[in-house]
């Protein structure tokens, strides 16, 4: 278990113990990974969805399970973050009934059409071309991508965010990478 992860460990069971200054600081270790990964697929609403996270969070706290190997608080706050997500596309999306986060894109759901990257990515054509590649992959490939390169998630804490095996992550990982670089070279 990498050190990050012990110390959520700690500050988990500090904080299950009464210690909201252990909460707090969970919150702000966490707070703008949470937040990138929702601006990376919403225009607008990544605020909420942030809050909505938190409150999951909060309410659960006794029942997050972390044992050390394979779980931690990091891939149970995506978890939570991608259901909020997913929650949120099925009520804002006309063609709800339709929606899998296993085919369909972000830009797919009209929310890659505006191409309001955020501010790091806006500042760089080339971070812009990323992120909007990204967005036109389905959304759970596009998640994998980013728990993995941008939250240095572990395979095993991939899965765990996601509900599948580290077998399926590594397929799933593998796939992502080509249909991003088709995107990115399509001449390649």
């Amino acid at each position: 278990m990498s050190e990050t992860a012990s110390d959520d460990a700690q500050l988990l069971d500090a904080w299950r113990g009464g210690d909201a200054r252990a909460g707090e600081q969970l919150v702000r270790r966490h707070a703008s990974r949470l937040r990138r990964f929702f601006a990376n697929k919403v225009d607008a609403g990544a605020d909420d969805l942030c809050q909505q996270t938190w409150a999951a969070c909060i309410e659960a706290r006794d029942r997050i399970e972390h044992d050390g190997a394979s779980r931690s608080f990091a891939s149970y706050l995506f978890a939570a973050a991608r259901h909020r997500l997913i929650n949120y596309y099925r009520q804002h999306q006309r063609q709800a009934q339709q929606f899998d986060p296993l085919v369909t894109s972000v830009a797919e759901l009209g929310h890659g059409a505006s191409a309001n990257p955020s501010g790091a990515l806006a500042q760089h054509e080339r971070r812009a071309k990323l992120h909007e590649a990204l967005r036109s992959l389905p959304l759970d490939a596009q998640i994998a991508l980013e728990l993995h390169y941008w939250e240095h998630l572990s395979v095993r804490e991939i899965g765990d965010a996601l509900g599948v095996p580290e077998g399926t992550i590594k397929a799933r990982l593998a796939r992502a990478r080509q249909q991003l670089h088709q995107r990115l070279h399509p001449q390649a």
